[in-house]
């Protein structure tokens, strides 16, 4: 927190970042130091327009995402790390600049491929999971874990972001706010959708805590080897709330289609358990790691203790080729050269 602060009283002010182009990630745009254009020397620059919101709420968003982030600053590899931040003069706006990920999001690699295969399902399922582990660790809910907020960095690694909705949460502490993304809330979040002005107690709702990254986890797991989350077809959460009735009537996730891999369907479930107390036993435990999804990555035993050093990482499926100054953004877009290639037919000649 102390190198944010001593960064604040370096980084100037908007002048000092100078804006090139929208990244297609809500409203972060890549921007660069002046001076200076090379890679390095790129970021993110996330703004907020405060006349464009209700003030009140907006700015306690906007003060929520810089106390979180400078509570988490370069305390894991898995977070992406706030670097200074600041207000611009003559229009009420914030901006917290960010290190920038010129790897894209992972959305962006599941649409590109269609779908994942298992092994880099793997990869990416034990960074995201590591990183919303350290967040519980830290009493902070992020509430919005979802592929286009995993970011990948140009060795190829996840960046978790995304922390407009997070919250410190004192331990036991609820809260009851209904926030997020609909295909990826939680049922104790969804919840509070048939509630009118819920607050605490109220109307019999208990309200959630952090538990509910963990559902979000299952669901980014699942759409790495589905190609689509899981309630894609829910578009309110009263949608989806009816779905997950059916689910408990019937024992099975509903409106989605059961993964090919057994095993990811296995620990799909468990993160996406109803019970919250059941899901955090299985998800704040050491089964996670010794899942049989985990047992092996690329025909290797998957020893997490690699993933303790960013240099000893085991080899990422992906790692960006088109990171150059002139263009550093073009991850952020679906790139021909990492969509699955079309399968070519087979002539009947060369068939046994």
């Amino acid at each position: 927190m102390d190198r944010v602060r001593d960064s604040l009283t370096r980084c100037g002010g908007c002048e000092r970042y100078v804006c090139c182009c929208q990244t297609g990630v809500d409203n972060v745009q890549l921007a660069h130091r002046v001076p200076g254009n090379h890679l390095s020397s790129y970021l993110a620059r996330k703004h907020f327009r405060l006349d464009h919101f209700d003030l009140s709420g907006r700015t306690n968003h906007v003060n929520a995402e810089r106390e979180v982030l400078e509570k988490l600053c370069e305390r894991d590899p898995r977070i992406i790390n706030l670097l200074a931040y600041f207000r611009e003069p003559g229009i009420k706006a914030w901006h917290l600049v960010l290190e920038f990920a010129p790897g894209g999001t992972l959305e962006n690699r599941i649409r590109a491929a269609g779908v994942l295969n298992i092994e880099d399902a793997k990869y990416y399922a034990a960074q995201t999971y590591l990183a919303v582990r350290f967040l519980r660790a830290e009493n902070v809910a992020h509430r919005d874990v979802k592929p286009s907020n995993l970011l990948i960095t140009a060795r190829g690694h996840i960046k978790l972001s995304g922390f407009t909705y997070a919250k410190i949460l004192r331990p036991g502490e609820r809260t009851y706010t209904l926030i997020g993304t609909v295909n990826y809330m939680a049922p104790e979040i969804l919840q509070g959708a048939r509630m009118t002005g819920v607050n605490s107690g109220a109307d019999g709702y208990d309200g959630y805590d952090g538990i509910v990254d963990w559902w979000s986890v299952g669901a980014c797991i699942y759409e790495m080897v589905q190609g689509a989350a899981p309630f894609s077809n829910c578009e309110t959460p009263e949608d989806q709330l009816r779905g997950l009735e059916t689910f408990a009537a019937e024992g099975d996730l509903p409106r989605i289609r059961r993964c090919a891999d057994a095993r990811a369907w296995d620990l799909v479930n468990k993160f996406m358990c109803l019970d919250p107390k059941a899901r955090r036993e299985f998800a704040e435990s050491p089964a996670v790691k010794s899942h049989e999804l985990f047992k092996f990555y690329k025909r290797e035993k998957l020893q997490w203790s690699l993933f303790d050093n960013v240099s000893t990482y085991p080899p990422p499926p992906f790692v960006p080729k088109h990171v150059n100054a002139s263009a550093p953004h073009e991850n952020y877009a679906l790139l021909p050269d990492i969509r699955r290639a079309p399968r070519k037919k087979r002539h009947p000649q060369n068939e046994s």
